[in-house]
């Protein structure tokens, strides 16, 4: 398969948008990513800092 049969439409694109913001939309997210802070931000975090 070369990469033009993968090349995709702007209507194919905006469908797959669409589909993804529904998704969210209703907390159906394809992947979860958490993130454990390190010492630093956590002290951040406690003093109510933003970084």
């Amino acid at each position: 398969m070369s990469i033009e049969d993968k090349a995709l439409t702007g209507e194919e694109i905006g469908n797959k948008l669409l589909q993804s913001v529904k998704e969210m939309k209703e907390g159906a997210a394809a992947r979860v990513t958490k993130a454990t802070p390190n010492q630093v931000a956590s002290a951040s975090l406690k003093k109510g800092l933003e970084e």
